[in-house]
């Protein structure tokens, strides 16, 4: 089937000018701002679905906006939320399983939006000399990031294709070790998300096979804070999702230097970047979808024995959507 949002570059000189006027109706106006520029620490990922954050700061969609934001980099979602509850940041940038395991936890975080939501962020990649086919997963070794979204896309996709868990080994790992560790054969596999997964789908050519999960699992990222943030700030945190705001509008009028500023923070080669890039990724936005996956993963975890609840918390309480009511109606998609 012809997927058009992974043909943008093909689509672009069709797509731009409507793409353009649709995002213009909801651009957010800066307003210069009257005093000093107001500080805010977030707590953010050295990842590409950060990209958002990269490309505000760097066009000064911010200070336009009249915020200061020190921009933190993490290598997961699971670090960057210890620096929130640390103290470190006023909000973290994180994925869906971190989020749920915090929670569940006893952690208390709202949900302000979701920043990056791409077509299949997380797959299994196997060395094709070993695991040809899914089932040719059992008896092997899979790299897998336990507490993060690769651990649960890596316990579904071995369900669905009929393999107990206790068939295969999964070692924990962190993304950069399951690289090495692939490349030198001594795992069989490994659950991957991007930057890694474009790198070894790279190196190894076709000696490699990836097993597509976008059915199973959407990825996304979003914005969380501690409880109280929104409230005591409602005009920063609305700034801060305006100057994302407009940051999304430079992405899909402006998607070759919006790479290049991508690539340029962190660290990956342009080219390299432009094999997963896709402009149409980078959205803000509440939906229904975010509180079926959060709902999925707390079974999941409880399952697994990774928590433990006697209910399902109603994830409903922590979505904070008033600051991206104000600045963008239409992005908030879930039912009340």
């Amino acid at each position: 089937m012809f997927e058009a949002r992974r043909y943008w570059w093909l689509l672009a000189p069709v797509a731009a000018c409507g793409v353009a006027i649709a995002l213009w109706w909801a651009k957010p106006t800066a307003v210069p701002p009257a005093g000093p520029a107001e500080p805010v620490a977030i707590a953010g990922l050295a990842l590409p679905g950060a990209g958002l954050f990269f490309v505000a700061k760097e066009q000064g969609f911010f200070r336009g906006q009249g915020i200061e934001v020190d921009l933190q980099a993490h290598a997961t979602g699971r670090l960057a939320l210890a620096a929130l509850f640390d103290g470190k940041a006023d909000l973290a940038l994180a994925a869906d399983t971190p989020i749920v395991l915090s929670i569940l936890a006893g952690r208390k975080l709202d949900i302000l939006s979701t920043v990056y939501r791409p077509n299949g962020g997380i797959a299994i990649i196997a060395r094709k000399e070993r695991a040809a086919t899914p089932g040719e997963l059992k008896g092997k070794r899979l790299g897998v990031t336990f507490g993060s979204a690769g651990q649960f896309v890596a316990d579904t996709f071995l369900l669905v294709h009929g393999l107990p868990q206790a068939t295969t080994t999964l070692l924990n790992l962190q993304q950069e070790e399951m690289a090495k560790a692939l490349l030198a054969g001594e795992i069989d596999a490994a659950c991957m998300w991007q930057p890694h997964l474009a790198a070894m789908q790279a190196k190894l050519g076709d000696r490699a096979v990836t097993f597509a999960n976008a059915t199973l699992y959407t990825f996304r990222l979003s914005l969380v804070t501690k409880p109280g943030f929104a409230a005591s700030h409602p005009e920063r945190a609305r700034k801060l999702l305006a100057a994302l705001k407009q940051a999304q509008l430079y992405v899909a009028e402006h998607p070759a230097p919006a790479l290049d500023i991508m690539s340029k923070s962190t660290g990956i080669a342009a080219a390299d970047f432009k094999r997963f890039f896709d402009p149409l990724d980078y959205d803000l936005e509440l939906e229904q979808g975010l509180l079926l996956a959060l709902d999925d993963q707390t079974r999941w975890a409880v399952k697994r024995g990774l928590a433990t609840a006697d209910s399902l918390p109603n994830y409903l309480d922590h979505v904070q959507a008033e600051a991206l009511t104000a600045i963008s109606p239409a992005s908030v998609k879930i039912i009340r």
